[in-house]
């Protein structure tokens, strides 16, 4: 048995696909080194943001806790456990970078949890127009 050779249109068509790939490989690792260039710029500003918000932590916590002082038992036990540990948190002066993102995430968390709450007890109605 001879030797097969695939016909000339195959071979170009085989020829495009591998310039292809090739060059949507160099498009690839182009944008994904942007991409970690943006993410290098978005870590940054989060640190400087969780800063911003440690630091300001302690008077918004005060807020909260005169504002619910004896509504803050109708709040979730994990909403008041993220309260404390933000509490604990800005106590410090220097955090690391998971100190510093999971502080904003504690702060998200609190933050949706108070507003959800705050409804159920002051605005009961609102929550009927709301998907919460």
């Amino acid at each position: 048995m001879g030797k097969r050779s695939l016909p000339f249109t195959a071979k170009i068509t085989a020829l495009f696909l591998c310039i292809l790939f090739l060059s949507s490989c160099a498009w690839m690792r182009k944008e994904i080194v942007e991409i970690s260039k943006s993410d290098v710029k978005n870590a940054q500003a989060l640190r400087t943001a969780s800063k911003n918000f440690l630091s300001t932590w302690r008077i918004n916590s005060g807020f909260i806790r005169g504002v619910l002082k004896d509504r803050l038992d109708q709040f979730p036990k994990g909403t008041i456990e993220a309260m404390d540990e933000l509490d604990e948190l800005c106590k410090k002066t220097e955090w690391d970078d998971f100190e510093l993102g999971y502080s904003v995430g504690l702060r998200v968390h609190i933050l949706g949890d108070l507003i959800k709450n705050t409804l159920k007890i002051y605005a009961p109605n609102v929550l009927k127009f709301l998907s919460l």
